[in-house]
This record gives structure tokens, sequence and C-alpha cells, in this order.
């Protein structure tokens, strides 16, 4: 599903990779010396370019898609005799390292028709570019998640995860209850749980409210959320709703018994 949201360049440039002449050794790739000056060119004897045999299309990098971040990272690629790549470098960076790594994994991977020279098959090396092409809608596990439980004891089982759809937790008399929220969070954001109770089918009264302030960061952030007064609340039907920066994103119910 995720090579859904990224696509290879597959015009010109990358189904016929540009020949491009090979660059001086960088500076922290000290084997990597430039091949000696070629014969002329034999007329006579078959040529070719070097060509894309089995292009590998990278997944999106999960932590990139969920932030939204998108761009193009363009390789050089030296490819051998037998059209497999033996080194990949970062030509043109698409500004986020993730997406550059990517890239270079999938460069890494791509077979080729090596290039013939004078009929021979010889080293080369050519220029790939990949686009990373951010997703309309955020994947589905870029979703806040939210698993609403008692605490768990050791050697205890986790219960399932709550979900909006998910049939209601049911809890007894007593209980304690927590609600462990994740979420994505590379701006600063703030998520609230409120619980209420449930009166005539509808959320009727708040009975207490957390909230949270999350840094931004370049990884999943987790808060957890304890209802204190669990203990004391009568049976009955109630509701989490939890609020990211001020917009409803889930809600689930649960009975006290």
């Amino acid at each position: 599903m995720l090579a859904l949201y990224l696509t290879l360049a597959t015009n010109a440039v990358a189904s016929d990779p540009s020949v491009i002449p090979p660059p001086p050794p960088p500076p922290d790739e000290p084997n990597w010396v430039a091949p000696t000056p070629r014969p002329p060119r034999d007329p006579s004897k078959p040529q070719r370019d070097p060509t894309l045999r089995q292009k590998f299309t990278p997944q999106f990098p999960r932590d990139a898609a969920c932030a939204g971040k998108n761009g193009s990272t363009t390789l050089v690629l030296k490819v051998d005799e037998n059209g497999r790549v033996t080194k990949a470098l970062v030509e043109k960076s698409s500004r986020h390292r993730e997406l550059d790594r990517a890239a270079v994994e999938a460069g890494e991977l791509t077979l080729f028709n090596p290039e013939i020279y004078n009929g021979v098959a010889i080293p080369s090396m050519v220029r790939l570019p990949f686009d990373f092409i951010e997703p309309a809608q955020p994947p589905a596990y870029c979703a806040l998640s939210v698993d609403l439980r008692k605490p768990i004891e050791a050697g205890q089982a986790a219960m399932p995860q709550a979900g909006e759809d998910a049939a209601p937790h049911v809890f007894a008399a007593g209980d304690r209850i927590e609600a462990i929220v994740s979420q994505y969070a590379f701006a600063p954001t703030r998520v609230l749980a409120s619980w209420k109770r449930i009166g005539n089918g509808a959320a009727t009264r708040t009975v207490q409210e957390h909230s949270r302030d999350l840094p931004a960061s370049e990884s999943r952030q987790s808060s957890e959320f304890v209802l204190s007064q669990a203990p004391t609340l009568p049976q009955g039907e109630y509701l989490l709703e939890i609020f990211v920066d001020g917009q409803s994103h889930s809600r689930h119910r649960f009975s006290i018994r």
C-alpha cells in the first residue's frame, strides 16, 4: 500500500538513465577511483548505454509520511559490468535524511543492463532520480491511537485496543481506568482527553478532562492519561473523547456495571 504513495521516476531520465562522466573521488570515498580513459569507439562493434532492467521501489519512510514530508532525491550510481550497483551516492538531496536513505537503499538494489562499449560490458556511472510524493491522506498508521484499559499488572495481558467502532469496554465498579494515547507530533500539539457520562444516548456531563502538550519531535510521541476518579464512578455508560489541537479525533465508549 505504501508503494502507492511513492513514485519512482520513470520518465526519459529513469527509463534511460543518464550516462555521466565519472566524478572525482569524494573525500570520504577514497576507494571510488575514476576508471582509466577509454579507447576510441569502434563503429563496427556493438555499443549500448546502460538501461534499467529491474527498478526497486522503496517504501515511503513511516515517520516522513506521517510528517507530510516529500521531495526528490537524485543518486549517482556506480554500475558494474554485470549491471549491479556497487555504490550509490546522493547527488541532489531531498532535504530529508530519511527520504535520501530510502532512495540510496532502493538504488543499491536496482538492476541495470550494463553499458556495452566496443562489444564488451563495462562498468559505468548513471544518474537516477527518486520522487517521494506526499499522500493526499495520511496513512492509517498515522492516526491517533488510544488504548482504553485497566492498568496492567505483572503477568497480566493487555485488553484489546478500543476503536470508535469497536464493542464498548466493560469495567467493574471500583476499577481504575486509564487511556494510553499515542499521537504523532511533528509540530507542537495539544492533546485533550475528555471523560463524559452518557445519558439518554448522548454525552450529557463531563466527568474530568486531562490534557498534555506534546513538543515537536521526529518520532512518535506518547502521553498517558489516568482517570483518577474511576473507583468512585457510578454504574452507567461513559464516553472518552480525544481532541487534538481542539479538533475531535476519536470517541471510545465504555461501561461500568
